[in-house]
């Protein structure tokens, strides 16, 4: 099977970066954006990724996919539209990991949350997340009357403790 992953998504929502497995020759399969069945979307390849050959021994280019029109959080995280690799005629879809998944999540309770009042703890709680510090800290901000803005994510774990922080905060930047 393919292998490859979406690492981030820009603010915009127009711009697609990671990495794809490529052939033994070096060449990249062929990308695109998925939006339930319509093809969207212009690849550009780059290097290597040393950290993906040494940690999975697999040849690999990164890649920027542009967009004409912004990704919505809520098909990324249903899988209705992603990034699509075609080789010999086989579409593999690739999948959402590191902090894209973490932007898309966070935009998507940020957007419910707006649109009504209780939203963001009924999604935590969904997401089994009661007993976590997020939980915790989403309770206790809308104790204090806070809105549904999810900015204190990245502050929270920044603060927690290295065991407790998803790898992606450690990275420093926040969605």
């Amino acid at each position: 099977m393919l292998q490859g992953y979406v690492d981030s998504i820009s603010p915009n929502k127009l711009t697609l970066t990671g990495w794809i497995q490529v052939d033994p020759s070096g060449q990249p399969p062929a990308l695109h954006f998925d939006r339930n069945g319509e093809v969207s979307g212009a690849a550009v390849f780059g290097h290597e990724r040393a950290d993906v050959v040494a940690s999975l021994g697999v040849p690999n280019r990164v890649f920027t996919l542009s967009l004409d029109e912004p990704a919505e959080s809520h098909h990324l995280l249903a899988k209705s539209h992603h990034v699509a690799a075609v080789v010999d005629g086989v579409r593999s879809p690739v999948q959402l990991g590191g902090r894209a998944y973490h932007q898309m999540m966070a935009d998507f309770v940020t957007t419910a949350s707006a649109n009504s009042s209780g939203t963001r703890e009924v999604i935590l709680d969904a997401l089994q997340v009661k007993e976590s510090g997020l939980a915790k800290y989403a309770r206790e901000s809308a104790a204090a009357g806070k809105s549904g803005d999810l900015s204190y994510l990245a502050s929270r774990w920044a603060c927690a403790p290295a065991t407790t922080q998803p790898s992606w905060a450690a990275t420093g930047t926040s969605s």
